[in-house]
C-alpha cells in the first residue's frame, strides 16, 4: 500500500424563482493508493476491505471506526458491515484470513474493489465509498476510518481467498457541508452554512450550546475580484466581508449572515465571486496565536485551522449591479 485519501462529491442546484443557489460537499469515503504489482494471485484479484463480521477479532486484523477525541462528538458509530461500503464489487462473508487468531482459524466479511492503474502515477487506485448514514446514530464530525486490507481471489479454493491483511493509515472523513447564496430583495447576498459539527476544547471554554459552537469555529464570506486577464492565483478580497452568526437549526447549528456586494460598472473590467470559509478555532501559544478567545473574563490565544471553502459565480448586470450568477 501507497497512501490514502479522502474523497468527496460536489453537488450544485439553483432555484432561479428564488435567486437561490446551493452547492453542497458530500463526503464520498477513501481513494487507497497501491503499490505495483497486481494480479499476484492471476486475473480478477480484488483489493478487500476486511471487516469483523461480530466476532470480536483483533483491531489490527480488521477493519475500525471512531470519532475524534478533540471534538465533544457523541455520535455513536455502527459496528462496520459492507452496508456502510455501497460502491463495493463484490461482498463475501465466511472467507477466512490468512492469519491465525488463537491458533485457530477466523473467518471475516470482506467489501472487495477492482483496482484501476493510474499511469501517471505508476500506482494502482481504488475509490472506496463510506457511508455511515442511518447505520450510526448521529452524523459524525471528522469520524476516523482506519481501514484493513488484504489481495482477495474470488475463485481460489478454500481457504486461500484472502493474502495475509495490511493495515492502512488513519484517514478522516470529512462531514457534509451545504452553503446556500441567495440575492434579497434590496440587492444584498444572504448566506448560509449547514452541516454535522461539534464543539472542542475552546467551545468548552466558551459555555455550553450555542455560546460554545459559536467560539469552536468561523465562518466567513468575502467577496473576490481580479481582472478578466488575470489567473485564479490573482484572487483579492474585496471590503465586502461578513462573519457569519452561529444559531440553532433543528436538533444542530448553521451559520448565517448577509453582505453587500462592492459596487461596479458595466461592462466591468473585474471578475467576481463569493468565497465561504469555514475555519476551526484551536487554543494555541501566543508566538503562533491569529487571534483571541475571552470568556468569563479570561482571554487565550487562539490560531484556526481552515477546513472548508468554497465559491459561488458572480457577474455584473447592465446597471452595474454585482449579482450571483445562477
Amino acid at each position: 500500500m501507497s497512501h490514502t485519501v479522502p474523497t468527496f462529491t460536489w453537488e450544485r442546484t439553483v432555484d432561479t424563482e428564488a435567486h437561490r443557489v446551493t452547492r453542497t460537499r458530500r463526503s464520498a469515503g477513501v481513494r487507497v493508493h497501491l503499490r505495483r504489482p497486481w494480479f499476484s494471485s492471476g486475473d480478477d484479484e480484488l483489493l478487500a476491505v476486511v471487516l469483523d463480521p461480530g466476532s470480536r477479532l483483533p483491531a489490527e486484523l480488521v477493519t475500525r471506526c471512531g470519532t475524534d477525541p478533540v471534538w465533544a462528538n457523541d455520535s455513536v458509530l455502527p459496528r462496520l458491515r459492507p452496508a456502510n461500503f455501497p460502491n463495493a464489487a463484490v461482498t463475501a462473508t465466511g472467507r477466512l484470513l490468512a492469519e491465525t487468531v488463537g491458533g485457530a482459524p477466523a473467518a471475516v466479511t470482506v467489501a472487495a474493489y477492482v483496482p484501476e492503474y493510474d499511469a501517471q502515477l505508476g500506482l494502482w487506485t481504488c475509490d472506496i465509498d463510506v457511508d455511515l448514514g442511518d447505520l450510526a446514530d448521529s452524523p459524525a464530525y471528522f469520524p476516523y476510518l482506519r481501514p484493513v486490507f488484504a489481495r482477495y481471489q474470488p475463485y481460489a479454493v478454500d481457504p486461500l481467498h484472502l493474502s495475509k491483511a495490511v493495515t492502512g493509515e488513519f484517514v478522516q472523513l470529512m462531514p457534509d457541508r451545504t452553503v446556500t447564496a441567495a440575492m434579497t430583495a434590496d440587492g444584498r447576498i444572504r448566506v448560509g452554512l449547514r452541516g454535522p459539527a461539534a464543539a472542542n476544547d475552546a467551545g468548552e471554554f466558551a459555555g455550553p450550546g450555542r455560546d460554545g459552537m459559536a467560539a469552536s469555529r468561523r465562518v466567513t464570506a468575502t467577496v473576490q475580484q481580479r481582472a478578466r486577464s488575470g489567473s485564479d492565483l490573482d484572487w483579492t478580497a474585496t471590503d465586502a466581508t461578513a462573519e457569519l452568526t452561529c444559531t440553532p437549526d433543528g436538533t444542530g447549528f448553521a451559520w448565517t449572515g448577509e453582505l453587500t456586494p462592492p459596487p461596479s460598472r458595466f461592462p466591468s473590467p473585474s471578475l467576481y465571486r463569493l468565497l465561504v470559509e469555514e475555519s476551526e478555532t484551536c487554543f494555541t501559544d501566543r508566538t503562533t496565536a491569529t487571534g483571541t478567545l475571552t470568556a468569563h473574563g479570561v482571554t487565550r490565544p487562539v490560531a484556526r485551522r481552515l477546513v472548508h471553502a468554497d465559491f459561488f459565480g458572480l457577474t455584473t448586470t447592465v446597471f452595474g449591479r454585482v449579482v450571483l450568477e445562477e
